[in-house]
């Protein structure tokens, strides 16, 4: 399903040619010959820390990294790449504390009450209002916020060392639909889209898929400036 989507997008909207490259024999890949790789959203365990440093090097060299919502999981918290889950030691002790906390509150759960917990931490679907650095190429063509679209409690911390395109500044940007009041909490000064240069190139971090079953609208935009900004 992810890879259709951005599959969709090339060949329905836009009308573009791409090459696409499976997972099975992507090892044995020349680089060189591309210059722009997307990875949509799913979990990939061919990116190990060799391969990492493989893609440092190449996008040093000018190529562009797109890592679209769960791909981001393989590169957090490496030495490789600057993307991190919380931006202090002092976020992610708190953090953790809370998921202590509820896990302690678990171990003596009525059975009742399982459910209400588990919704407690979950995102089937909600709308946020992300605040937009509309100055910034990725940005193009939107005004100074963009409607992202939640699909699950993952977040990362703003960027230290790159910009900041997209981010969640507070609950109060939540606009429509369900997410679990942990991960509310969770949510706040969080990235949704960040751009971090390397060398002569750049790695686009997607937190929340644009594309997501090629129906939301107001994220193709961004995805199309994210493959083919200058």
């Amino acid at each position: 399903m992810s890879f259709g989507e951005v599959w969709y997008y090339f060949e329905q909207d836009v009308e573009y040619p791409v090459t696409v490259l499976d997972v099975s024999y992507f090892s044995r890949i020349d680089l060189s010959k591309y210059d722009v790789l997307v990875v949509p959203n799913g979990y990939y365990r061919i990116f190990n820390e060799n391969k990492r440093k493989d893609l440092v090097q190449w996008v040093r060299d000018g190529g562009r990294l797109v890592l679209i919502s769960n791909a981001l999981r393989s590169f957090v918290n490496t030495d490789q790449f600057g993307l991190t889950k919380y931006i202090s030691d002092e976020k992610e002790s708190s953090s953790k504390k809370m998921e202590e906390e509820l896990e302690e509150d678990r171990i003596l759960m009525e059975y009742e009450d399982e459910r209400r917990l588990s919704i407690s931490n979950n995102t089937p679907g909600a709308i946020y209002k992300a605040k937009i650095d509309n100055s910034h190429p990725l940005a193009f063509g939107y005004p100074q916020h963009y409607f992202t679209l939640k699909l699950g409690g993952s977040r990362y911390s703003y960027l230290k060392d790159g910009w900041n395109v997209g981010i969640i500044e507070s609950a109060n940007d939540h606009v429509s639909g369900f997410v679990g009041k942990n991960v509310e909490k969770n949510l706040s000064e969080s990235l949704v889209f960040g751009v971090e240069e390397m060398g002569s190139g750049s790695v686009v971090y997607m937190v929340d898929n644009p594309l997501f079953r090629a129906f939301w609208q107001n994220g193709k935009m961004i995805f199309g400036n994210a493959v083919f900004m200058k």
